[in-house]
């Protein structure tokens, strides 16, 4: 079991995963009269601290996440530097990303129904919809995901859907700008528009929102290549073959229709908006009886990852007898990353914080580990 460390107010339980620009770590926030929060805390590489062009995009981020306040969208809680390093806190919740669930089904053999696909798919939907439809003091947000994935997909133990990782959406509030002709994202999941590297609009998210759903229905994914060249060629064609319905016989030409439309070629030929797609799929699940909703998603999440689970709660019950005993905790101080660069964003006090957390009312009792409301990136996920 990894020793906690320190890192501000914040103990880091646990790293989650690391990647080329960034690590995450599951973390613990402590308080008085037993206030204790789980969170999630991402830092940048110690080498990164020093470029500009980074801090400016990592800073964006959270500056874009901050101003989501939506139940499909993972919280941002805080930006700031801490010993050093810049970070952002935010929600943990218990759960796997849509890549995870979608392997684990496979290996057990207990693949995605189409009805907890549609749910899944309504939920993504509503919280793009909030992002897409966003104002700031009257003005309209902008913002386009633009890495809409199954990483960035998250299902929690619980039966909640969250879309993560705005790293790399783009929004009017933003101070660095993707040049034209420049791809950002997970090439198997872009738009043909984005894959050509031109201007993007809301449009593209529905249409990567509908490659994810496709896999979710026929647990393969639509674009895939020997390459990368040759499956962005693909995604350029969007040619949808197989059909949904070829592969699982459980999808109907009504909902095959809904899906087709999202994965038009011309986002002309698309829906127009993220309400119009979710409006369209409710209708559809009405009409077919559907009646999924958290807790039936979270059944099947427990029959996918119950050994996970109560690994994870023994852990965490490791972890309170190892503070309990005043077992010594790690001081995870970052070196120094060196003077201030120029051009490095300011941050004010407070700036970027999206919520203040505080203790439960006195003579409320705490809520299981089990029932915290928290957002997990698992392994791989929304690490770039």
């Amino acid at each position: 079991m990894p020793t906690p460390q320190r890192f501000g107010s914040y103990l880091l339980l646990k790293k989650i995963a690391t990647g080329g620009m960034a690590e995450l770590y599951k973390a613990r926030k402590s308080g008085e009269q037993g206030f204790e929060k789980l969170l999630a805390v991402k830092k940048i590489l110690p080498h990164l601290s020093t470029n500009e062009e980074f801090l400016g995009m990592f800073v964006d981020e959270a500056r874009v996440a901050a101003l989501l306040d939506h139940q499909n969208i993972v919280q941002i809680y805080d930006l700031g530097k801490i010993e050093d390093t810049y970070c952002i806190v935010m929600e943990y919740v218990r759960g796997r990303d849509l890549k995870a669930v979608a392997k684990r089904a496979r290996e057990l053999g207990n693949p995605v129904s189409v009805e907890h696909a549609c749910f899944i798919a309504c939920a993504m939907l509503s919280g793009l919809s909030y992002a897409h439809r966003r104002k700031d003091k009257g003005k309209d947000l902008g913002i386009v995901h633009r890495d809409i994935s199954p990483q960035n997909v998250l299902v929690s133990y619980e039966g909640e859907v969250k879309i993560t990782d705005f790293g790399i959406a783009k929004a009017a509030t933003q101070s660095h700008d993707t040049r034209v002709g420049v791809l950002k994202g997970k090439v198997s999941y872009m738009s043909p528009e984005q894959a050509r590297g031109l201007p993007l609009d809301q449009r593209s998210d529905i249409f990567s929102a509908g490659v994810v759903f496709y896999e979710l229905l026929t647990g393969k994914k639509l674009f895939r290549g020997d390459t990368d060249i040759a499956t962005l060629e693909k995604v350029r064609e969007a040619r949808v073959e197989p059909l949904p319905s070829e592969l699982n016989t459980g999808v109907s030409r009504e909902l095959e229709a809904i899906l087709l439309r999202a994965l038009a070629a011309d986002k002309g030929d698309r829906y127009q908006s993220a309400p119009e797609m979710e409006g369209a799929l409710q209708e559809f699940m009405r009409s077919t009886g559907y009646m999924t909703g958290n807790y039936s998603l979270s059944q099947y999440m427990f029959s996918l990852f119950r050994k996970d689970i109560e690994e994870e709660l023994a852990e965490e019950g490791d972890w309170d007898q190892t503070l309990t005993t005043k077992t010594p905790v790690t001081d995870a101080r970052a070196k120094a990353a060196g003077p201030k660069p120029a051009g490095t964003p300011s941050l004010r006090p407070g700036q970027a914080r999206a919520r203040v957390m505080r203790p439960a009312p006195a003579g409320r009792s705490a809520l299981p580990r089990y029932l915290v409301a928290a957002a997990v990136l698992a392994a791989g996920a929304g690490i770039r």
